[in-house]
C-alpha cells in the first residue's frame, strides 16, 4: 500500500499514518473538528470562569447589602431613641408654636416650621439642612430656657375650662 499511487502520508500527533486521498481528507476533516471542539471547550471554560466570577461578586455585593441592612434594622434599643427623641421634637415644636401640626411630618419639616414660626419665612427659603439644623438648635434653646412644662401647667392651680350654658340665660352681672 505504501508503494500504491493513490496513497498520502498524513501527520497525526506527531505520527506519519499512511493511508488513501479519500482516508486523508476524513483524517483532516475529524482533526478539524477537533480543533474546533477544543476552541468551542476552551471558549466555554472562559465562559463559565468569568460567570463564576460575576457571581461571586455578586455575592459579595448582596453580602454587603445585607450586613448594612442589618446594622440600619430598628432593634428595640433604636426604637426606644427614635421615639425619644421624636418626643422631645414635638415638645418643642409646640412650646414654640402650638398651631403647628406633628402628625405625619418629618423630623426636617418640623424644624423647618419652628425656624420659619420664630425667625420668619424669609430665613428658611434658602437655608441649607445645616443651616436651619442651626437656626433649630437656638430657637430650641430659648424657647426651652427656663420651661418645666409640668411646673408651668400647675403653677398656678389646675384650671378646668368649661362652657357654662346657663350664664346665657341670666342676667349679666353689673
Amino acid at each position: 500500500m505504501a508503494n500504491d499511487a493513490n496513497t498520502r502520508t498524513v501527520i497525526i500527533d506527531g505520527l506519519s499514518v499512511i493511508t488513501t486521498d479519500a482516508g486523508a481528507q476524513a483524517l483532516e476533516k475529524l482533526q478539524g473538528q477537533i480543533k474546533d471542539g477544543a476552541k468551542a471547550l476552551a471558549d466555554a471554560e472562559t465562559a463559565h470562569t468569568t460567570t463564576i466570577a460575576d457571581k461571586e461578586e455578586e455575592i459579595g455585593t448582596l453580602k454587603a447589602d445585607k450586613k448594612t441592612l442589618e446594622d440600619a434594622a430598628v432593634t428595640p434599643e433604636k426604637m426606644t431613641k427614635m421615639i425619644a427623641d421624636r418626643v422631645a421634637l414635638e415638645s418643642v415644636v409646640k412650646s414654640v408654636d402650638s398651631k403647628i401640626e406633628t402628625s405625619n411630618v418629618s423630623d426636617s419639616d418640623l424644624r423647618k416650621a419652628v425656624v420659619s414660626a420664630v425667625y420668619g419665612e424669609d430665613m428658611v427659603k434658602d437655608a441649607t439642612d445645616a443651616e436651619l439644623t442651626g437656626m433649630f438648635k437656638a430657637a430650641a434653646k430659648d424657647a426651652m430656657q427656663g420651661k418645666d412644662s409640668f411646673a408651668d401647667a400647675h403653677k398656678n392651680g389646675v384650671i378646668h375650662k368649661t362652657s357654662d350654658a346657663w350664664a346665657s340665660f341670666l342676667p349679666k352681672e353689673a
